[in-house]
């Protein structure tokens, strides 16, 4: 519990061209770690307990094509995916949906207005970033105007906002030991 409401850990694997990395605060020159193989990567978070990953394609959120084939493999480890990166259209949520993901996170395509995409229900998580209180855009390089506490009263009005959201604020770090995944319990 967190202020009284229910939150969910789900490890991520950022994906950049072929390979896992991890990124210096968001920043895609800055590639702190890299872990190889994004398969490999998923494969040890379930092998260590997840439930869920958060796959981030980080080429997608710049401007690449959507890789469902990626979440098929993913997906076929026996784990719940949340795809996220790239998803521009209803269509392409579909597809990585259909892909096997059970969530697709959208992020830049949802402002101003996220109504329309919430015809997709649970399966929708509406993606925040922040920096310096501000939720920014289109890989943090355009302002909404919005800030979070802006955020935040809207999301009190159903009508305008899916049931679930992810934040992201960018902040330093520790570079620890991303790659390998904690032991938890499964219970």
């Amino acid at each position: 519990m967190w202020f009284g409401l229910p939150i969910g850990v789900i490890p991520a694997v950022d994906i950049l061209g072929d390979g896992a990395v991890r990124l210096e605060r968001g920043s895609y020159e800055d590639v702190v770690e890299r872990a190889g193989d994004p398969v490999a990567l998923a494969t040890r978070w379930v092998e260590a307990g997840a439930r869920r990953l958060h796959l981030v394609d980080l080429d997608g959120a710049r401007g690449g094509p959507l890789r469902p084939e990626l979440v098929r493999e993913i997906a076929a480890l026996g784990v719940l995916v949340q795809a996220s990166g790239g998803i521009r259209s209803l269509d392409d949520a579909r597809a990585l949906l259909d892909a096997g993901a059970d969530r697709v996170v959208v992020g830049t395509a949802a402002w101003p207005d996220p109504a329309r995409w919430l015809e997709l229900g649970d399966s929708l998580v509406l993606a925040v970033d922040v920096l310096d209180g501000v939720v920014r855009t289109s890989g943090w390089t355009r302002s909404t105007g919005l800030t979070l506490a802006g955020h935040s009263s809207a999301r009190r009005e159903p009508a305008s906002w899916s049931r679930r959201s992810t934040v992201t604020a960018r902040s330093p770090v520790p570079t620890s030991s991303w790659c390998e995944p904690p032991r938890w319990d499964a219970a």
